[in-house]
């Protein structure tokens, strides 16, 4: 439990200082429902709301924490613009990575919807940084669902980076897509953006890029 508390009250401190003013109220008790939150991912590792719970120090009944927790994720005012892009941003800016490597897929959550999400490849991990949910079965999403989460990413890249690389399977090939990315090499020049769509699976199309950019992948787009 001693644990639990210290790792708790460093995430809290940390969570507390992305914050731009001094929380009270409503907003003092979400931010310390997040740092619980975070808590039990970081011990428990799962992300399921009652494993969550069971992680978290305090003396008080599961169900009653994890209700708590159900209460912060349905609320509307917690969207993701201002409890998830942020935090976002601020791990990009600290990084400060020179290339991104950046994976696209569409994975089955909940019941009958799609997660789309662009995560960040990072010393073989993959950093979730921008996501969509729709209902629907497995199967290709539309490209217009495609081309909303890039454009939903495009601002979250930070001045220190210079090249982006783009990976995805078959079914990120379209050309409206292609278009957007050569649109950003464009518009904004200081980022050269190569998009791969890989005929393997992307687990090895990731641990090539991790291990060097000038992995043999089919290069569908240069631009900068």
């Amino acid at each position: 439990m001693s644990d639990c508390r210290t790792t708790y009250r460093k995430v809290r401190e940390f969570v507390q200082c992305l914050y731009p003013c001094k929380l009270s109220g409503n907003l003092h008790r979400n931010m310390n429902t997040l740092a619980a939150m975070i808590t039990g991912i970081i011990i428990g590792k799962q992300t399921q709301l009652p494993q969550i719970a069971a992680n978290v120090p305090e003396f008080i009944k599961l169900p009653s924490t994890e209700k708590r927790f159900k209460r912060l994720i349905i609320n509307e005012n917690v969207t993701e613009q201002t409890y998830f892009l942020p935090f976002v941003q601020s791990v990009l800016i600290n990084l400060g990575l020179e290339e991104m490597v950046l994976a696209i897929d569409g994975s089955l959550v909940g019941r009958g919807c799609i997660c789309l999400m662009i995560s960040l490849i990072y010393k073989r991990r993959a950093l979730p940084l921008a996501f969509s949910v729709v209902k629907g079965k497995k199967g290709h999403l539309p490209e217009d669902t495609h081309v909303e989460l890039v454009n939903k990413l495009h601002p979250l890249i930070p001045e220190s980076t210079k090249q982006a690389v783009f990976l995805g399977d078959g079914e990120f090939d379209g050309t409206s897509l292609q278009q957007t990315l050569a649109d950003f090499g464009r518009h904004q020049k200081r980022v050269n953006i190569i998009l791969c769509a890989l005929r393997l699976k992307l687990f090895s199309a990731i641990k090539k890029a991790e291990g060097s950019t000038s992995t043999k992948v089919t290069c569908l787009l240069r631009s900068g």
